[in-house]
């Protein structure tokens, strides 16, 4: 399959040298009825049947998406990321997120990540067993977990939103990879490009870039390489009694980070759901947590790529503002009171639109005065 891959970056190499004879005009070909160059003639022939192939190299382009999301699930490789995202909009101006982490991952459900610091020093960890997401602060020197699953793959969905755009041959961490672009069915949402690995399928560099076209987040690999085996102590944690490490100090459970544990209980409120949703999106999960004294339903809803969140609660405690791709939280977000529940809307959309979502969620109850802001 590699092998179509080169014809459509050689492809590209042709409409570069075309250009340079003169058969494209400034705005695509000549209108000429006839090319006297002999020179252009070849090129573009070379041209026609080079892009010939781009429907096969469209669905292969596919296939390599649909081989990276099973490699990431079941293979095993040791890596060095670097991961960036801009935090400033129109509302703040925030220090962009940096950082570097070295990933091992061992098949299904095994993770562990180390969080690089450019001081030195301790760094923090998360550990994916399988079971847990497991956290550990080197401020604390404590391990947390929280409940966690495998999420379910998205892919069939973004296909039926996004368009799968192959690009050039290039290289990223020291392998060659395939540029794709995944461009947007229906307006007024996110586009991405992947960079994915010609041999695994797995991405090695991802661009992120908001519905008004900012580049957003990159994330891409400096170094990888897949390993037949790896140690299984990389994904074991401690297991302290109480849930305090044996090296935390006292009184750090007070600051120690807050598991919001999920229930299946029936909260004080009766959470609402949107009647309105822009094309193409569904309800991915609904959330009930408990926790200091607050009840929180968090709803999320995809695309495949772009994620909203709906989020309604009761307690003193305003909830963490999460995200799964874009933690960041480009967009907008809208906020209302509902008597004593708190809503919240947020969203990488139009404000009209994701206006058009918050009408659409009738809480008993609710009052007049929703504003938009700009995260």
């Amino acid at each position: 399959m590699s092998e179509r891959f080169w014809i459509v970056d050689f492809g590209f190499w042709i409409v570069g040298k075309v250009k340079d004879v003169g058969v494209f005009g400034p705005f695509g070909l000549c209108r000429q009825s006839k090319i006297h160059n002999p020179q252009s003639k070849i090129l573009l022939s070379l041209v026609l049947l080079a892009f010939c192939a781009a429907p096969a190299l469209a669905r292969d382009a596919v296939t390599l998406l649909r081989q990276g999301e099973r490699a990431e699930r079941v293979s095993r490789y040791v890596g060095v990321k670097q991961i960036w995202a801009c935090c400033s909009g129109a509302a703040r101006q925030d220090p962009d997120y940096r950082r570097s982490v070295r990933i091992w991952h061992d098949g299904p459900g095994r993770t562990r990540l180390e969080f690089v610091r450019e001081e030195g020093g301790p760094a923090r960890v998360v550990v994916e067993n399988g079971i847990h997401r497991w956290f550990y602060s080197p401020r604390l020197k404590q391990w947390r977990a929280v409940s966690w699953r495998e999420p379910e793959s998205r892919l069939n969905l973004l296909l039926r939103n996004y368009r799968v755009m192959p690009g050039p041959i290039g290289i990223v961490g020291g392998r060659r990879v395939l540029q794709v672009g995944v461009e947007p069915r229906y307006p007024g949402n996110p586009r991405k490009r992947v960079w994915l690995d010609l041999v695994t399928g797995i991405a090695l560099r991802t661009d992120l870039y908001s519905s008004t076209g900012r580049l957003v987040s990159r994330s891409e690999f400096l170094q990888f390489a897949p390993e037949r085996k790896l140690t299984p102590s990389l994904f074991t944690v401690p297991q302290p009694s109480g849930g305090m490490s044996a090296t935390a100090r006292p009184g750090d459970s007070q600051r120690a980070w807050t598991a919001y544990a999920s229930t299946h209980e029936r909260l004080s409120f009766a959470p609402a759901l949107p009647r309105y949703l822009p094309r193409g999106y569904v309800l991915d999960r609904v959330v009930r947590t408990r926790a200091e004294g607050t009840e929180l339903m968090r709803a999320l809803f995809t695309d495949g790529l772009n994620t909203l969140a709906l989020e309604m609660w009761r307690g003193p405690r305003t909830p963490e503002e999460r995200g799964r791709e874009r933690f960041w939280g480009p967009g907008d977000r809208i906020h209302w009171t509902a008597g004593t529940l708190n809503v919240t809307l947020s969203g990488d959309l139009g404000p009209a639109e994701l206006r058009r979502v918050a009408n659409s969620v009738r809480v008993p109850g609710a009052g007049s005065g929703a504003q938009i802001t700009r995260k």
